[in-house]
């Protein structure tokens, strides 16, 4: 990748967005949630994509490589940065045991 610093902080900026829709959505309704996330993400995680593509500019032989070297560098940091805020920060901060596993949908956890 031309950029990690780059990557790392769109990848930052996106999520930073989805968690505050996430959230504020949350709490007007569960459905709205689930519906701006799978509605708005994309075309927010597209245009940030683009615009990582845009700014550093690969020659057209090379730019198929660099997507899925994105995409693949996006899903991992998702991936981590969702286990240590959801399984590690939120039971921390809640004073609930760390299960690995919890339903937002019911107050009281899917265990």
């Amino acid at each position: 990748m031309k950029s990690i610093r780059l990557a790392f902080q769109l990848f930052g900026l996106g999520y930073l967005i989805a968690t505050i829709v996430g959230f504020f959505t949350y709490y007007l309704h569960v459905g709205i949630m689930w519906i701006t996330i799978f509605i708005l993400m994309p075309v927010v995680f597209g245009y940030l994509f683009y615009s990582y593509l845009s700014r550093t500019r690969y020659e057209r032989s090379r730019t198929f490589r660099e997507t899925n070297l994105l995409v693949l560098f996006w899903i991992i940091l998702s991936f981590l940065v969702d286990a240590l805020v959801y399984i590690v920060v939120v039971p921390l901060m809640s004073g609930n045991p760390s299960t690995g596993h919890s339903s937002w949908a019911s107050p009281r956890g899917s265990g």
